[in-house]
């Protein structure tokens, strides 16, 4: 029995100045490193976040460069009024619309490609980069007597996760009664 009272007497605490016992290091030591995780879980969370908050914030911002890039443009097609059936070359990655300006010849044609919104018109050619899009869709928006209006797009981001903005662009003068909008 003195074997067993002599291999564990490390464990008693004695009254002189000799120091901690391992039991009380090793507890304060779990209880040290406890403390790191949770303040390092804590930090890795909020890292995520920042970074999760900025890639919505870019898409934001981008989101809306895109919406006044297209809107500029949309707001020069000028389809006569008397013109009651005419078409545009429409599918998910493009579109080309003619009566740029109020001319029949003349095209406003827009696209994504690559990360790349480009609006090429008869003057001028715009490409900018949009890396925070992972994809555009082009629709036609039909009006209530089924005429052409303008066009919907829905933008799905590369880091947000959404169902997609959808942005409607109505053409020039055209009042804007849509029929089949979801």
């Amino acid at each position: 029995m003195q074997i067993i009272k002599h291999s564990f007497s490390f464990l008693k605490r004695h009254n002189s100045d000799e120091g901690f016992t391992i039991i009380e290091v090793l507890v304060s030591l779990f209880i040290f490193l406890l403390l790191v995780l949770i303040v390092y879980l804590g930090l890795t969370s909020a890292r995520r976040l920042i970074y999760q908050s900025i890639n919505e914030i870019n898409f934001s911002i981008q989101l809306l460069q895109l919406e006044d890039y297209i809107r500029k443009e949309m707001r020069k097609i000028r389809i006569p009024f008397w013109i009651g059936k005419y078409s545009i070359l429409i599918n998910d990655t493009n579109v080309d619309i003619p009566y740029y300006y109020g001319e029949k010849n003349n095209h406003l044609f827009v696209s994504f490609e690559n990360k790349q919104l480009k609006i090429i018109s008869q003057n001028n050619i715009i490409i900018r980069p949009f890396p925070a899009f992972k994809n555009l869709v082009f629709l036609a928006l039909i009006g209530e007597e089924n005429q052409l209006l303008g066009i919907r797009i829905i933008i799905y981001g590369k880091f947000v996760n959404t169902k997609g903005v959808s942005i409607l662009y109505r053409f020039g003068s055209n009042p804007f009664w849509v029929k089949n909008y979801e």
